[in-house]
């Protein structure tokens, strides 16, 4: 935040805290500055390797009306002093984004004085257990932010090995108490295209939509330009590949047999739970008792067909074959 653009109680905030400066620095890592200060929320700024969204969906309907009503913020925002002496939020960014909305002049902050590595920690933590929905985007880049934390911290280097890497993921384990296999798993997706890792946030959210995880952790080890084609195929024709299909276009990278052309055949081919069941057969009484145990009028049983044929039909999940007006039996 440039201090030409700071609030009249920014800079006045700013002036006491260099004055007192040598009793904050007195103080041990970790302890805090005092009791909350209140501020303006536009005297903040986010986190800057925040992992989470701020989103308008039910919770912050609910948050935005519990605030409102109260007509305050009653749990303080928790904050850092950053590298550039500005106050950088650690949890309560959406607290902080409903105080903007509402128009508060000021909310409480308690400002801590801790490392960016400690406070990386508190924030992915602080999120994750206050948050009903986490998104599959924001669990992956949580996971990659807090190792890179661990290496600051700790001096490492960048340039691990694959050995040294899950040693590091081991440790984060232990530290967060997540399976270290989850953790590799959901740090996959950070290397899809944006696009392909929206598309597995919308999987997470509604059912049936967007990309399920198996397939796009598969897909995550081929290069940008095979991940466009799979999205493009996706914008023409709505397909997304199976666990199955993805993991052939892994293999079939890593044996250097893969190309645009194999990607769109393996594409095209009929998903297994697209396929029609040879023999399935439906008779007319086993659709009489469908309509007795029912409890179905004549009109309302004809219209539930024909509205279950039509269903199946524009799903490419059944192909009706023969005429109905001579035959006794409905294939499916």
């Amino acid at each position: 935040m440039s201090k030409d653009m700071e609030t009249p109680g920014m800079q006045s905030l700013r002036a006491s805290i260099k004055s007192n400066m040598s009793s904050i620095l007195s103080r041990k890592e970790g302890d805090d500055i005092g009791t909350p200060m209140h501020i303006h929320p536009n005297d903040m700024v986010a986190f800057k390797e925040h992992s989470f969204q701020i989103r308008d969906d039910a919770d912050m309907v609910e948050l935005t009306q519990s605030i409102e009503k109260a007509g305050k913020i009653r749990e303080p925002i928790l904050a850092f002093w950053n590298e550039e002496s500005n106050i950088e939020i650690i949890a309560g960014h959406r607290r902080r984004y409903v105080a903007q909305k509402l128009g508060f002049e000021s909310v409480p902050v308690l400002v801590m004085k801790i490392s960016r590595e400690d406070a990386t920690f508190l924030m992915v933590e602080s999120n994750m257990k206050k948050r009903t929905v986490l998104l599959p985007s924001e669990r992956a880049y949580s996971y990659k932010v807090m190792i890179e934390a661990m290496g600051r911290k700790q001096g490492q280097r960048t340039d691990k090995s694959e050995n040294e890497k899950g040693k590091t993921v081991e440790i984060l384990s232990d530290k967060i108490g997540v399976p270290s296999a989850t953790i590799e798993r959901y740090m996959r997706l950070n290397y899809l295209i944006p696009e392909l890792l929206k598309m597995v946030d919308q999987g997470a959210i509604k059912k049936n939509t967007g990309m399920a995880m198996l397939p796009a952790i598969e897909i995550s080890y081929l290069p940008e330009n095979y991940q466009q084609v799979i999205l493009d195929i996706y914008k023409q024709e709505e397909k997304t590949p199976s666990h199955s299909q993805a993991r052939e276009f892994k293999r079939l990278f890593e044996a250097k047999q893969l190309d645009e052309k194999k990607i769109i055949e393996i594409m095209n081919e009929q998903k297994p739970n697209q396929k029609r069941s040879a023999g399935m057969v439906i008779t007319n009484e086993n659709l009489l008792m469908i309509k007795k145990n029912n409890g179905l009028a004549d009109e309302a049983f004809q219209q539930l067909l024909v509205k279950a044929l039509d269903f199946y039909q524009k799903h490419g999940q059944v192909q009706i074959s023969g005429n109905s007006s001579q035959s006794s039996k409905a294939h499916l």
